[in-house]
């Protein structure tokens, strides 16, 4: 509504369209219009109040949201900003992020009706507790477990897919109903290396946090988050050479036949973790840390528990309709390369033979010459694959021999296959043993590790500081 100027008539339109000059008349049908208007906005907010209700309702008539803290659920934008001026590169974390005594319902059904498995690799060892992308609505385990059911058709519905597209400047509709998630348990030893979690169409990665809350988890507990830069590094990928991309100087002064034979080379850049993580979450109970997936950007790994306590956690992650861009400088792809070696891009090297690797290193030029790469060119077509007597009785002066006969090998290079892992017991000799467990005690006490060490060092240090045994002799070279 307009007010008109003082000591005019007021020109008012009726609801047929005629226009009325009496003021009187135009007063009344302003109050009915008005009125008209507010019982209009009022059906139209109730309207819109139960759709929303609807949508938001469970297949049991509740919100289907009700697990989570409501006042979460309006800050998103603030959440987005938060997650983009995030380092080293974005993510975010929400704390309190269920409702009181919600999670707390939750850690007692895991506690009392799931069993853990152990799963160990070269890149994690974890017991790994419910697969709740495979645990079913009304299955004997789902009936015994309602609040994580509850959880879990919370987390995946439509509602909170469009909450976590919000807050992490996604495009609405990109996540899909893919269920992808388990409860883990990381026990004292337990840890994740680092990596980037690009699989297939993995979008987004998160952790809700079930650690129990008393008393509080602390760095000195291990099981931290941790965040690793992405640096960039220059690959020449002719001979398989990589270096730094800032090669200052030096590089702006090649002569022309040297330009000649770098403009033959292709140069590309990848981007590698930093050697230590640039930033540490604690697994807090009740708190939830998120980050869209980036091949060759997300990398991140779980620091080993060093406490008696387990770290609880539920882990999923939630897809999109089709894999990332740059999927070739994903962690798991580079891994999985073909034809090249166990955990380098370049060409593969089979195993040489002790007096071979002697010829190569310490022979006269002759025999230098005719090893290409510190292989002999006369094998180059005929990898070694067995120890020959000549490595057995080289490596028998450090090593148990029981290991070193073919059948052990044959054997553990089985298992290894099948497992993913082996563990060999009493594998240095006894006094190679007691050799390195004399130096790394004395390097210990010198860092001050160890609860005694650390009492004569005045609890200064502990092992969760990332510096510690780095010195002239020892560097950090990668996470």
């Amino acid at each position: 509504m307009t007010s008109s100027p003082p000591n005019k008539r007021a020109r008012t339109t009726n609801h047929n369209g005629s226009i009325i000059d009496d003021d009187d008349a135009s007063s009344s049908s302003a109050k009915k219009d008005e009125s008209t208007q507010d019982k209009e906005e009022k059906e139209e907010e109730a309207t819109s109040t139960t759709v929303a209700a609807n949508t938001n309702k469970s297949e049991s008539g509740g919100d289907i949201l009700d697990p989570i803290t409501p006042d979460i659920l309006t800050k998103s934008e603030e959440l987005l900003e938060t997650y983009r001026t995030a380092t080293p590169y974005p993510h975010g974390m929400i704390h309190n992020f269920c409702k009181d005594g919600f999670l707390d319902e939750i850690l007692t059904e895991l506690k009392n009706n799931s069993k853990v498995k152990f799963k160990e690799t070269d890149l994690f060892r974890v017991y790994q507790s419910v697969d709740l992308g495979n645990l079913q609505e009304g299955s004997e385990l789902a009936t015994k477990m309602p609040n994580l059911m509850k959880l879990k058709r919370a987390i995946y519905s439509p509602q909170y897919r469009n909450f976590v597209e919000r807050i992490t400047g996604l495009e609405e509709g990109t996540l899909t109903d893919e269920v992808d998630c388990a409860a883990n348990c990381h026990a004292k030893g337990c840890h994740l290396l680092c990596h980037d979690d690009v699989i297939g169409t993995r979008k987004v990665s998160y952790i809700i946090y079930l650690t129990d809350p008393d008393p509080l988890w602390t760095k000195e507990d291990g099981g931290r988050l941790e965040l690793y830069e992405a640096v960039a590094e220059e690959k020449i990928t002719k001979d398989g050479d990589c270096t730094d991309n800032n090669d200052g100087d030096d590089n702006k002064n090649k002569n022309d036949d040297k330009q000649n034979k770098d403009d033959k080379d292709q140069t590309t850049i990848r981007y590698v973790p930093s050697a230590l993580p640039i930033k540490t979450i604690l697994p807090v109970f009740n708190s939830l840390a998120y980050f869209v997936v980036r091949p060759g950007v997300s990398f991140h790994s779980v620091q080993e528990v060093t406490c008696d306590r387990p770290r609880l956690s539920i882990q999923g992650w939630y897809h999109a309709k089709e894999t990332p861009e740059q999927m070739e400088n994903a962690t798991l792809q580079r891994l999985k390369s073909t034809e090249r070696g166990e955990d380098t891009e370049g060409d593969f090297e089979p195993l040489l033979g002790a007096s071979e690797e002697v010829s190569a290193t310490e022979g006269n030029d002759a025999a230098t010459n005719e090893t290409t790469n510190g292989r002999k060119s006369s094998d180059s077509e005929t990898p070694i694959t067995a120890l020959s007597e000549e490595d057995k009785s080289f490596l028998s002066k450090y090593i148990n021999a029981a290991y070193l006969t073919t059948e052990s090998t044959n054997e553990i290079r089985k298992r290894f296959e099948e497992e993913s892992s082996v563990k060999l017991r009493h594998f240095l000799l006894d006094r190679w043993n007691a050799k390195i467990k004399d130096a790394s005690a004395k390097e210990d006490e010198r860092d001050g590790l160890g609860a005694d060490n650390r009492k004569k060092a005045g609890a200064s240090s502990s092992s969760s500081e990332y510096t510690v045994g780095i010195s002239d002799c020892w560097k950090a070279v990668g996470p």
